[in-house]
């Protein structure tokens, strides 16, 4: 009965209607790693929507949202989400107190959806990187960092209006510290090279701690318009180890206008800027930012005026402009098998990739001015990974791309035999470590993401390709939640076998990992009373750990 109660007020899944404080839950927006955040409807004289977020859990993320509460008031900004309420929420039938914290509400999307789906021009682009560039400043004048800058934290109302959201990881000069780790929470595909660094040669010491800087805002900043005005990351065009090392090694990644001509080399120069390997090479300022781009605004040439993204795709052959981020692709017939298949075909190309070690586009001169300059900074051969990955484990892909061919679109004839066990093959394990994860990391997916549920329901699943989500990781930020598994189920033995091997991370990236159902590397889990030939009972949310080996499924 307990876990009825406790189910019935999980603060992720709070029932419309709910009242918190004087505000009344209308649904919910979305959940980050310490908070979740619905939307609110004022009582009494308070009538109009908000955005209110609530501590998942007392302690250190109590204390989290708290700081967040502090921030807000210390920051007031047109381009700053407002702040308008904060309190406690007793938890019925715990005794437990978890804070909120309620601010404006923007209806719209992250600044990179924005401009993806609208047929904007360079000049709307640029009023909103200006507006980016203010909205920090004013947390940096505020004595205070925001730690976690990215496209799904600037906001865009119908106005054009930028707001900045989400102070949830920020800092302010004098705050109690509340980070156990050397790097503080964030969001690993923004970090700046010198905090990769620290990471990588403190990774034994415990009790260091990355000293965060108002260049690490800025560099963030660099990440969010590269992607803005390209749709991809710095260095998303190398494989993945070839990246991580373009980054540690200090090197600039392909200029944004020759991935999307028509970004003004202007603009593609000042991006350059932010993202310069070396912090002292970056802007001193976001307000020099704001000011560059006001400069380039001012000057009125045709390159600003015209469309960012022309509905030619020829034009942007790099270009993700789907809304889930995946390439767009001619309509077509074929069903959900085609598409399981093709995502295994990219896991395979992914390691092909890495075996060739093909070199990036070249990045073209930079022209000289105000934060313009190009900089000159070598690379350091010594800050590469001591250990090149080995070759793809073809037959691992062969094998997995046999099994979904034999159960999602009947193949005739197929010129490989899975064979089993399988390990892990190396480019997962490097992609993994990466990230700074490997085997025996574990966490809870919702096995069916169109089938979403609480954690005490059980629904009947079969065996085939499940895409599932992540809901808990033990390393919120090393593989976020939402991160969305490509796998395959089998239901033929004793316990429940599901096993990974391809990661898309919520902002599109795609990694190989390996990973296996249940609460150990090996793998497996009980079935439920109530299964049924052809059919098997099992919760919707369910543990999932990282593996170095697959064993043969049942």
């Amino acid at each position: 009965m307990a876990a009825h109660v406790m189910w019935k007020w999980d603060p992720t899944d709070l029932p419309a209607g709910t009242r918190v404080g004087h505000w009344v839950i209308v649904g919910r927006l979305g959940r980050g790693g310490y908070g979740v955040v619905y939307l609110v409807r004022g009582v009494g004289v308070l009538r109009r929507h908000a955005a209110l977020k609530l501590a998942l859990q007392p302690g250190t993320v109590s204390r989290r949202l708290e700081r967040e509460v502090e921030l807000l008031s210390r920051v007031k900004h047109p381009n700053v989400a407002r702040l308008l309420d904060a309190g406690h929420w007793h938890m019925p039938g715990t005794g437990e107190r978890l804070p909120f914290v309620v601010m404006e509400h923007v209806p719209g999307p992250g600044v990179e959806d924005w401009l993806r789906l609208r047929d904007g021009r360079v000049q709307e682009a640029l009023k909103l990187f200006k507006q980016s560039a203010l909205a920090l400043h004013a947390v940096h004048e505020a004595g205070a960092f925001h730690r976690d800058v990215k496209g799904e934290n600037l906001l865009v109302d119908e106005n054009g209006r930028l707001v900045l959201v989400d102070l949830g990881v920020g800092d302010y000069e004098g705050a109690a510290p509340l980070t156990a780790t050397p790097l503080p929470p964030g969001t690993s595909t923004h970090r700046s090279p010198e905090a990769l660094r620290f990471q990588r040669e403190n990774l034994d010491d415990f009790h260091a701690r990355y000293e965060f800087r108002l260049a690490d805002d800025l560099y963030a900043l660099g990440v969010t318009w590269y992607r803005a005005l390209t749709q991809t990351f710095p260095f998303e065009d190398q494989p993945p180890a070839d990246a991580h090392r373009a980054r540690l090694g200090g090197q600039l990644p392909t200029a944004p206008a020759v991935l999307n001509p028509c970004v003004p080399q202007g603009v593609s120069a000042l991006v350059l800027r932010l993202l310069a390997p070396r912090p002292e090479d970056r802007p001193a300022s976001a307000r020099e930012v704001a000011e560059a781009v006001d400069v380039l605004l001012r000057r009125g040439e045709p390159e600003v005026r015209a469309h960012l993204f022309p509905r030619n795709e020829e034009v942007m052959p790099h270009a993700r402009p789907t809304e889930d981020g995946a390439p767009r692709r001619k309509p077509t017939r074929r069903g959900g098998a085609f598409v399981l298949v093709a995502a295994l075909v990219a896991v395979l190309a992914v390691g092909l990739c890495a075996r060739s070690r093909l070199p990036s586009a070249s990045t073209p001169p930079i022209q000289e001015g105000p934060l313009m300059r190009e900089s000159k900074t070598p690379s350091n051969p010594s800050l590469a990974p001591e250990a090149e990955p080995s070759s793809l484990d073809l037959d691992f892909m062969r094998s997995l791309a046999v099994a979904v061919c034999l159960v999602t679109t009947g193949c005739a004839s197929v010129p490989v035999t899975p064979t089993w066990p399988q390990d892990c093959p190396r480019e997962a394990l490097t992609a993994m470590g990466i990230r700074g994860f490997g085997p025996g990391t574990q966490g809870y997916v919702t096995l069916d993401i169109n089938r979403p549920g609480g954690v005490s329901e059980f629904d009947d699943f079969r065996a085939g390709p499940i895409v599932s989500v992540i809901n808990k990781f033990d390393e919120v930020d090393l593989l976020p939640l939402g991160t969305k598994l490509y796998g395959h189920m089998w239901t033929g033995g004793e316990k429940i076998q599901a096993y990974w091997t391809q990661a898309e991370l919520p902002w599109g990236q795609k990694m190989p990992v390996c990973m296996v159902l249940g609460f150990d590397e090996r793998g497996g889990y009980w079935k439920e009373p109530g299964t049924y030939p052809g059919a098997f009972k099992i919760s919707r949310q369910a543990p999932m750990t990282v593996t170095r080996r697959f064993e043969r499924p049942e």
